[in-house]
């Protein structure tokens, strides 16, 4: 992500003002809103930075003096009224259709405005709502913490915005506030703009994430499974949708949903109890599993037998074991699940890839309180997981919201945080924040064995005879895209299964990882084997073609050693030290491509 490299750039040109109002002429004046200046060779790509940054409310850009297929571009916190005078062609100015903008502290006026809500039941989205309808209503400004997952303590809507507090350093992170200014220009002349100071570590990271260590589960206030699902508005669906209707409707929408049902055929609704899977493991000192102390932060103990593990947890030692089920020993777990049907068969991946990953399937046990930090997949790849028992805590970000932008932030947080550590001091608050378009983060409470007399458009699943009370034990499988960044909380003793897959959603960023990150039997087979003539086309039309001009590089250019009259792949960073090094990896690379290219 591009850094912003001065605070506070001030400018004064002349421009063009486009926004869904219209177009008309004026200038935008000096200020500190103004960011230092960017080269771009596409305004569009420009704009989409604009969009997707919570603290952008446009950009200002002409035709860049020296290089004629570039533009120089300015980013605005706020833009101020316009000042019509002269009229200079060669500036123009686009206004984020965003409606508000953040800015971090709270806000100072001399017009607050006497709005009757209760602001311990509103909804972030509802409060913009309520501001944005309001044609005097230019800024509201909350605390950034609370005790519920929603709601706040105290909300404030103005009429005008005199001064914004930025927080500081020596400030108590539970007195912080969040601003959001609106992005119209009708209401521009009622706020300061001296007061919109544009900042750009926001641009990485727009909300305070210092985490605090949290030692005793009790103080790490958790909320509890009905706050959860008070939150929950993510759809259910039945589990026997077909998969063209998935992927039609979720997979290629990158849209997360929860299946209901999955599990009804599968053993493990019966065998994965602590006492059968210690029945079936008790005698086993060969087979070992993944597992880590929830209280004791660092790396994962992969050689604990079954017996060791449960003689943590009857010392009071929480545990949460994430298996990978590729030792011997697992076998009889494999036979007890299924891929869900909706996703059966759809895997672009071969079995072996990523070479060190396996299957990329899973076997959690968690105890209340194990769970992970905000994290995307790797690999491109989707997500699915089942819960066979207990209670599940997700938190699932927004589209372009980056992991980097929402996790502890290492400068005030403890090293290694863990779930606990972050759920404790930014998760249960993640409603509170918004992003692009105003998008906030969700809660979704998981369950097993749950009633189907909960989840609506079901009817046509039983005989009309049948009362819908009776209904039950059937368990949720979350489905989440790539894109979104999320994490997730056992509220309770809890076992699920889980895997990743390349989905055909995600076609050209699964066909990238491929490319980048796999051997070149990986991306070969899964264009001649795997892809449809349509799905050949469309990589063939994408950014990464040919493929060995990517084959072992990452997105940031950095290259690995590919033995391309071999046909292997060696994961080792390329040292070169001389021209004639380079030449000679060069004349081999391109006798290697001249083979690929043939074969292809």
């Amino acid at each position: 992500m591009m850094l912003l490299n001065e605070l506070s750039f001030k400018f004064a040109v002349l421009v063009t003002i486009v926004s869904a109002a219209g177009a008309s002429i004026g200038r935008v004046q000096e200020g500190v809103f103004n960011s230092e200046s960017f080269d771009f060779d596409n305004i569009d790509d420009a704009m989409n930075h604009c969009d997707t940054f919570v603290s952008c409310a446009g950009i200002t850009y002409r035709p860049h003096e020296q290089l004629p297929d570039e533009w120089r571009v300015y980013f605005h916190s706020f833009i101020p009224p316009l000042l019509n005078n002269t009229i200079e062609h060669d500036w123009t100015t686009i206004r984020s259709d965003k409606h508000f903008v953040y800015h971090p502290g709270k806000v100072i006026s001399k017009k607050k405005m006497d709005i009757d809500v209760d602001p311990s039941r509103l909804s972030l989205s509802e409060a913009s709502a309520i501001c944005k309808s309001h044609n005097e209503c230019v800024a509201l400004s909350y605390p950034a913490s609370a005790q519920g997952l929603d709601g706040f303590e105290e909300i404030l809507f103005v009429a005008s915005v005199e001064n914004i507090t930025s927080p500081t350093d020596d400030m108590d992170v539970n007195d912080h506030w969040h601003t959001l200014v609106a992005n119209e220009e009708s209401k521009a002349e009622k706020a300061n703009a001296d007061a919109m100071v544009y900042i750009e570590e926001l641009e990485d990271r727009p909300y305070d994430t210092c985490c605090e260590r949290v030692v005793d589960i009790e103080k790490a206030h958790l909320p509890s499974i009905e706050q959860v699902q008070q939150m929950d508005t993510l759809p259910r669906i039945s589990c026997d949708i077909s998969k063209e209707d998935f992927q039609a409707q979720y997979e290629f929408t990158r849209t997360p949903v929860i299946l209901v049902g999955c599990d009804k055929d599968w053993p493990a609704k019966t065998e994965w109890t602590l006492e059968k899977l210690t029945e079936r493991y008790r005698n086993d000192d060969t087979t070992t599993w993944r597992t880590k102390k929830i209280d004791e932060p660092g790396e994962w103990d992969d050689k604990l037998t079954w017996n060791e593990v449960m003689e943590m947890r009857s010392q009071n030692n929480g545990v949460y074991i994430f298996d990978p089920l590729e030792s011997s020993g697992k076998e009889s777990i494999d036979q007890d699940y299924s891929t869900p049907t909706p996703m059966e068969g759809t895997d672009y991946f071969p079995p072996d890839f990523p070479p060190a990953w396996g299957n990329r399937r899973w076997f959690c046990l968690g105890e209340r309180g194990s769970g992970s930090v905000p994290h995307s997949d790797p690999f491109a790849t989707d997500a699915w997981n089942s819960l066979i028992s207990g209670h599940k805590w997700w938190i699932l970000y927004p589209h372009d919201v980056e992991e980097s932008m929402v996790t502890c932030d290492p400068a005030c947080s403890p090293q290694d945080p863990e779930a606990l550590d972050w759920y404790s001091s930014i998760g249960r608050h993640a409603a509170r924040t918004s992003y692009a378009n105003g998008a906030t983060p969700m809660h979704i409470l998981q369950k097993a064995g749950a009633y189907l007399s909960s989840v609506n458009r079901w009817n046509y699943l039983l005989p009309r005879f049948l009362p819908l009370l009776i209904i039950f034990a059937l368990s949720e499988t979350i489905y989440v895209p790539n894109e979104n960044v999320h994490s997730v909380m056992n509220l309770d003793e809890t076992i699920a299964i889980t895997a990743n897959y390349g989905s055909p959603g995600n076609l050209q960023k699964v066909w990238e990882a491929a490319v980048r990150k796999g051997a070149i039997h990986h991306w070969v087979d899964m264009y001649e084997k795997t892809f449809s003539d349509e799905e050949r086309e469309v990589v063939m039309e994408g950014d990464i073609w040919p493929p060995y001009l990517f084959a072992g590089t990452d997105p940031e250019g950095q290259q690995y050693v590919f033995n391309y009259r071999q046909g292997m792949y060696d994961e080792v960073e390329m040292t070169s030290d001389t021209e004639e090094e380079d030449s000679k990896n060069e004349e081999e690379r391109d006798a290697g491509v001249d083979e690929i290219n043939a074969e292809l």
